[in-house]
């Protein structure tokens, strides 16, 4: 499935849809509209959510 998406820009309004916790990283630059990009942050948050609760 990232094969066939790699060559895509994801639009806007289907990332805000469907990926609200990626949405914001996407609007202020940081997260590329692309498939790649999208599957690593939405790792990242809930890595992060881990990384909080050990704290």
């Amino acid at each position: 499935m990232l094969e066939l998406l790699s060559d895509i820009d994801i639009p806007e309004t289907l990332i805000s849809q469907y990926l609200p916790g990626s949405y914001a990283g996407v609007r202020a630059g940081t997260v590329a509209p692309k498939a790649d990009a999208l599957v690593v942050a939405a790792i990242d948050r809930v890595l992060a959510d881990y990384y909080d609760a050990c704290e």
